[in-house]
């Protein structure tokens, strides 16, 4: 299985998602990949909002990615499944989202 906890930057879009669902990191404190988002302050009701925004705006769909007890412990980590589900798309719907 890959450890997806290391991780390439990600782009401004997904720093202002996790910046509005993790109270912690609203004031604009550099976010690290291994910050602890459940740390900073990330609650059961703005982790479906983030997973939803994250959805909505990369164009992709975590289904059995939810079930990973890993998917919410760092910034980093929720960052390397969302960049490879945006590796899975299909090329004309990669086209239109803001990572692609």
């Amino acid at each position: 299985m890959n450890d997806y906890s290391a991780t390439s930057a990600w782009p401004e879009s997904f720093e202002i998602l996790l910046r509005r669902a993790v109270p912690d990191w609203a004031d604009g404190t550099a976010i690290r990949p291994d910050a602890q988002l459940l740390n900073g302050g990330l609650d059961s009701l703005a982790a479906a909002g983030l997973i939803n925004d994250i959805e909505e705006d990369f164009g992709v769909v975590f289904d059995e990615d939810l079930s990973d007890p890993r998917l919410l412990t760092t910034a980093g980590y929720l960052w390397s499944v969302t960049s490879r589900l945006l590796a899975r798309r299909p090329p004309d719907v990669a086209e239109d989202s803001p990572a692609g």
